[in-house]
C-alpha cells in the first residue's frame, strides 16, 4: 500500500483571487448521462480552468477534489474507501 506524507502548500498568500484554484485538480462523475447535466458539468470545467484548476477525466492518484451527483453512486463510494485506506 502506498502512502503519503501530508504537505502543506505554503504559497497561499501569494495567490491572486482569480487563480485561486491553483493546484487543486478535479474528476467530475455521474453526468455525463443526462445531456442536461452534461452541459453543467462542461460548465463547471470551463470555471475550473479558468481558476486554475486542472480537470481529469478519469480518477487518479493526483486527484484533490471530486464532484458527484451523490455520494451513493459506485464512483464517490471507490473514492471514499481509497481516501480511507491512503489516511489509516
Amino acid at each position: 500500500m502506498k502512502t503519503y506524507e501530508p504537505f502543506e502548500y505554503q504559497f497561499y498568500s501569494l495567490v491572486p483571487p482569480d487563480l485561486c484554484l491553483l493546484g487543486c485538480i478535479f474528476v467530475i462523475c455521474d453526468y455525463a448521462k443526462d445531456p442536461e447535466e452534461s452541459i453543467l458539468s462542461s460548465n463547471w470545467k470551463k470555471v475550473i480552468r479558468h481558476y486554475g484548476g486542472e480537470v481529469e477525466e478519469t480518477y487518479q492518484a493526483r486527484i484533490t477534489h471530486v464532484l458527484c451527483k451523490n455520494q451513493d453512486s459506485p464512483f464517490a463510494v471507490q473514492v471514499m474507501n481509497d481516501l480511507h485506506e491512503n489516511l489509516s
